[in-house]
């Protein structure tokens, strides 16, 4: 059996991920479990152990984790230093953190947005909440709150962000609206 574990700072994440990234993870694992921490403070102190203890115990897991780039926990974000590099110095140091028996299933992802950027990418989600879709959605900083202004009857992470992420469609956002390819 294959298993991704995904662990994240926190319970939107902990929410969406799951059925959001369905479509990409079900082509390689067979299950696809999510460990959210309270916080980074929390993900700092037990993303190694847990890590380690998946890919002891289960030999064809893998485990990846995602943090907040521009509030890591760890200290290794300089204030002079660009997206690019600090995304390279975090994913260095946690990979480099790990076991070196399991690095290779393991991966580390700084995330540079919140997740709420991808339903601002998608127009499906964006026609039901009646928004227009935000042509350069990793430009809005803080996309929850600009969705808790823009909504009618607001926008709250824990309870309306499971419903709207579910009309959310990793493949419509990555593929049709890419915020990967943007240069």
């Amino acid at each position: 059996m294959s298993v991704l574990l995904i662990l994240c700072e926190g319970e939107t994440e902990k929410h969406v991920l799951k059925s959001f990234l369905q479509p990409y993870t079900s082509r390689r694992f067979t299950d696809v479990e999510i460990l959210a921490y309270d916080g980074n403070g929390d993900l700092k102190t037990n993303f190694k152990a847990d890590a380690e203890r998946q890919l002891k115990t289960e030999p064809s897991s893998s485990v990846i984790c995602l943090v907040d780039l521009h509030e890591e926990p760890f200290g290794v974000v300089e204030p002079s230093m660009n997206t690019h590099d600090a995304f390279a110095a975090v994913q260095k140091f946690m990979r480099n953190s790990i076991d070196a028996r399991y690095r290779a299933r393991f991966g580390a992802f700084p995330v540079v947005m919140e997740p709420e950027t991808w339903l601002l990418a998608d127009s499906t989600v964006m026609a039901f909440l009646k928004l227009p879709v935000q042509p350069a959605p990793e430009s809005i900083k803080r996309p929850a709150a600009w969705l808790e202004r823009e909504i009618q009857g607001g926008y709250k992470k824990g309870s309306r962000a499971q419903t709207v992420f579910r009309k959310c469609g990793a493949t419509r956002v990555f593929d049709d609206n890419s915020l990967t390819s943007r240069r």
